[in-house]
């Protein structure tokens, strides 16, 4: 069975949740947007692991945390 690690991060007035899981065989990008144009879903996907972004976060801020996360996560050689 495949593993799925969850984080809920909050600045003290928004909250999301952060997923990694084992990277699909398909890569699709899943995105989806807010009535605040902030976003609602963001995936990101490498070769082994899919982190999904779900609440209002903008999109830098998304990107931020999924490439920290990535990269905390990838073996260093």
């Amino acid at each position: 069975p495949a593993s799925i690690w969850h984080w809920l991060y909050t600045d003290g007035l928004n909250a999301y949740s952060v997923f990694i899981d084992e990277a699909p065989k398909s890569k699709k990008m899943v995105l989806g947007q807010a009535f605040d144009s902030e976003h609602l879903i963001f995936e990101k996907t490498t070769q082994k692991y899919r982190l999904t972004i779900i609440g209002a976060v903008p999109k830098v801020v998304a990107e931020k945390i999924a490439n920290s996360v990535i990269r905390e996560t990838t073996p260093q050689p």
